[in-house]
Formats: structure tokens, C-alpha cells, sequence
């Protein structure tokens, strides 16, 4: 076992405030992002919206951060992560409050007891499409995100220390989610559901500030690749082969975890006959919402430090273990999605599952292949692959409900890509092992 890495003071205290403004300042991100998913029930009242208009404006989102990453991981390494996440959080402000704009295009002429009449012209489709657009802004510059907080943060600790940092941090970025799944229902019951989108835009105009003035790079002994160096580094890199088999781990990793996010809040709304304004107040809706960052918070702390620990900073055959608790989840739930609260309970359960993997594959192993001097790009093209399996997965889904109207799809079309990226993790936990051997 290694010795315990020491620093001094200054070094620890900086290290210190980079954690928590930019873990906040992610949250902030999550905040901004998955709001969509809970305004969709009231969306849907006023507009009549399909399952395949929401799908299209995720899909579409999902899509675009999916390629942005794989441009935007190199730029990170040559311009810095400090830069690239103002440029990341600023975005995200222009376009949430953009987004939350369309509300004068829509409530301001919705007669009282109908559907929503729309102004200027513009017809749902219409609307659809600038709805699409904003929010694929929005991904667009969230993806500047993960990849410049890894960057940022890969100069700060040392590999043994990276398992035990990735927990933590996967913690403090759940708050976001909580703040989604409990905070966000009751602005939309209390105010129009423009500020579903208003009040996030105004955490991150807080958390833009923060960044600007508090959060330091750690000068790096690395001269700054260009996007085409960086590429090459990451082809020539020694352990190209596993790169490349957690480059699908990833895009499998991200059907599923985007397939079950962005469609939790429709699942109880539709399924379960749940109208927008009861949603806050609808028991097992309100059980999924404040255990889930609470379990997501436990997988965090669990799965990072556990590799370092208990399998000497091998990483995946935690990964394996999540991605089999997720396959038992997801197979479960097919057998009674009648019962909400059963359903509820498994729900739970996976995304626990999930974030284990998450935390792994997107805090933990990034830092591990590319080290200080690649690791936004390699955080890129996962990031990237993992966004682009959740807009495939976005499309199918969405066709699949329109189709059959038959929620014990869901969790069936998921359990292919999990079971598919459970081989893949195996066959990576053998050869760890070999090598390690």
C-alpha cells in the first residue's frame, strides 16, 4: 500500500474550495437539466404534448451533448477547465431562461379548463422545434461541464486518492437532483412553470460568480495538446483497448441511465394518472424523489472508495457488481408496475445501481486512463458516448410508448443494454486482473 499523499496548508484549503463550488456548481447543472422532466406533466396538459414530442426534444438534447463532448474534451485540455466551465454555466443560464421564455407563446392566452392557445402563428410543431433547439443549447453548453471539473480536479489528487474523491463528490453533486425532484413540483404548483426554468437560471448565474472568483487550476507540468494531439494520445495510449471497450460500456451505460431519468416524472403522470399539480403531493412519487438522491448519495460514497480499498484501486469489478444489481432491478420491476409504491421501490433501487457505475466509469476511471494531461478528452468521448446511447434510447422509447401505449416496455427495452454492458465490464474486471497479475 502506498503512503498517504501530504500537502500543505494553502494546497489543501484551495483543494478544499474547488470541491465544494464546483460539486455545487454541478448540482446547479442537474438542476438546469433534468427541470424539463418535471415540467413535462404540465407541458403535456396545456399542449396535448406526445410522447414522441418530449422524446425529440430529449433525444435531440442528448444527441448534441453526445457529439459536443467529443470536440469539446480536447478544447478543455488546451484552453483550461476554469474557462471552459464559465463558458459551461453561463450557457446553461441563457438557456434555461430562453427556454422558460416560451411560456409568453403559450399560458398567456390558455383559456381556463382547455388546452393552451398558441400566439404569433405559431402552431405545436413550431413550437416543438424552438423548444428543441433551446434545450439542445442547453446540453450543448452543459457539456463543458463534467469534462472541465475533471480536468480541474485530475491536478489536485493523486490515483490513490481518486476513488475516495469521486464518492464525495458524486455526493455533493445529488443535491441537484434533489433539488429537482422536490423543489421543482412545488414551484410548479405555486408559480407558472416558466420558473420551473427562471429559478434555475438564477442558481446558476450565483454559481457563474463563484466559479469567477474562487475556483484555481493547478498549473500542470503538461504543455496543452491540441485537439489533434490530444486524439492521438488517446489512439496511442497504452490501455487504447480498454478505453475503447469502456467507450461502449458507456454508450450502453447511458441508455439506461437517460432511459430511466427523463422518464421517470412521465412515467407517474401518465401511467399512473397523476395530474401536474398532484404530482407534489402523490405519496409514492414523493417516496422515489427524496430517497432516491439519499441512495444515489450512499452509491457515490460506496463505490469509489470500495475500489480503492477493497480491490486496490481496481475499478472494475465494482462497475460489474453495479451493473448486475441494475439487470435484477430492471427485471423485477417488469412484474408488478400496477403497484406504485413497488414500483417506486425498484426505481430506487436501480438508480442506486446506476450510480455506481457512473461514479466509476465517469469520476474514477477518467482520471485513471488519461491522468493530468488527457483526461477532459478522455472524459469527453465517455461523457460523449454515454449521451449518445441515452438519445438513441430517448427515440426508441418514445416510439415504443406511441405505439403500444404499454409502460412494461420500459424497463424491457432497458434490460438489452444492461445486460450487454454487464459482458463488457466482465470481460474488463479479467483482464484488470491479468494485468494486474
Amino acid at each position: 500500500m502506498s503512503p498517504k499523499p501530504t500537502y500543505d496548508k494553502a494546497f489543501l484549503q484551495q483543494r478544499f474550495i474547488n470541491f465544494y463550488v464546483l460539486g455545487i456548481s454541478y448540482a446547479v447543472f442537474y438542476f438546469s437539466r433534468y427541470n424539463l422532466s418535471t415540467a413535462h406533466p404540465k407541458l403535456k396538459e396545456l399542449l396535448e404534448l406526445p410522447y414522441t414530442g418530449y422524446n425529440t426534444i430529449i433525444g435531440t438534447a442528448l444527441l448534441i451533448y453526445g457529439l459536443t463532448v467529443f470536440i469539446s474534451g480536447p478544447l478543455i485540455d488546451k484552453v483550461g477547465g476554469k474557462r471552459a466551465m464559465l463558458l459551461g454555466s453561463g450557457g446553461a443560464l441563457l438557456s434555461n431562461i430562453l427556454f422558460g421564455a416560451t411560456y409568453f407563446l403559450v399560458e398567456k392566452n390558455a383559456i381556463s379548463g382547455s388546452h393552451a392557445i398558441l400566439k404569433y402563428g405559431f402552431n405545436l410543431t413550431n413550437l416543438i422545434s424552438i423548444m428543441t433547439f433551446i434545450w439542445s443549447l442547453n446540453y450543448f453548453f452543459q457539456s463543458f461541464g463534467a469534462l472541465s471539473i475533471v480536468k480541474i480536479n485530475s491536478a489536485w489528487y493523486k490515483k490513490s486518492e481518486r476513488g475516495s474523491f469521486s464518492g464525495k463528490f458524486g455526493s455533493v453533486i445529488q443535491l441537484g437532483r434533489m433539488l429537482v425532484l422536490t423543489i421543482c413540483p412545488w414551484i410548479l404548483y405555486c408559480l407558472p412553470w416558466c420558473y420551473v426554468f427562471f429559478i434555475p437560471a438564477l442558481f446558476q448565474g450565483i454559481m457563474f460568480f463563484l466559479i469567477w472568483q474562487l475556483v484555481e487550476e493547478h498549473s500542470s507540468r503538461h504543455a496543452h495538446p491540441s485537439i489533434k494531439d490530444a486524439i492521438k494520445a488517446i489512439l496511442a495510449a497504452p490501455k487504447r483497448e480498454i478505453i475503447l471497450l469502456c467507450v461502449f460500456v458507456a454508450v450502453f451505460t447511458g441508455m439506461v441511465r437517460n432511459g430511466l431519468e427523463h422518464q421517470i416524472t412521465v412515467f407517474f403522470s401518465r401511467h399512473f394518472h397523476v395530474a401536474s399539480e398532484n404530482i407534489r403531493s402523490y405519496f409514492p412519487y414523493q417516496m422515489y424523489a427524496v430517497l432516491t438522491p439519499f441512495a444515489m448519495i450512499a452509491a457515490s460514497l460506496l463505490s469509489g472508495p470500495s475500489s480503492d480499498k477493497y480491490f486496490s484501486s481496481r475499478r472494475f469489478p465494482v462497475m460489474t457488481g453495479a451493473f448486475l444489481l441494475t439487470f435484477i432491478g430492471l427485471f423485477c420491476m417488469m412484474f408488478d408496475m400496477k403497484n406504485p409504491y413497488i414500483s417506486s421501490s425498484f426505481l430506487i433501487f436501480i438508480m442506486f445501481s446506476l450510480q455506481g457505475v457512473n461514479n466509476i466509469l465517469m469520476g474514477t476511471l477518467t482520471a485513471d486512463l488519461g491522468g493530468e494531461k488527457i483526461s477532459g478528452s478522455i472524459t469527453g468521448v465517455f461523457d460523449g458516448a454515454q449521451y449518445i446511447g441515452g438519445s438513441i434510447i430517448s427515440y426508441i422509447i418514445g416510439s415504443v410508448l406511441s405505439k403500444t401505449g404499454n409502460w412494461f416496455y420500459w424497463p424491457l427495452v432497458l434490460i438489452f443494454p444492461t445486460s450487454i454492458a454487464f459482458i463488457i465490464s466482465t470481460v474488463l474486471t479479467k483482464k484488470e486482473k491479468n494485468e494486474r497479475e
